[in-house]
């Protein structure tokens, strides 16, 4: 299990899709005016967390 979490390629992707989750909430309550907290674990949208997973890995791949 350790050495899954010191795979930087992992870890880039991780990070990417964590991101793209977080940046949701503030993106939609620019629309909206309302903080909807929901979209942290919702599915789709965008940014596309799916995306920045597989780009995260993929150019993390490309580097190491």
């Amino acid at each position: 299990m350790l050495d899954l979490l010191n795979n930087p390629i992992l870890i880039a992707g991780l990070i990417g899709w964590a991101i793209a989750q977080v940046v949701k909430v503030p993106l939609e309550s620019r629309k909206t005016h309302r903080w909807n907290w929901a979209l942290l674990l919702a599915p789709g949208g965008m940014p596309s967390s799916h995306t920045a997973l597989v780009v995260g890995i993929t150019h993390a791949a490309g580097l190491f």
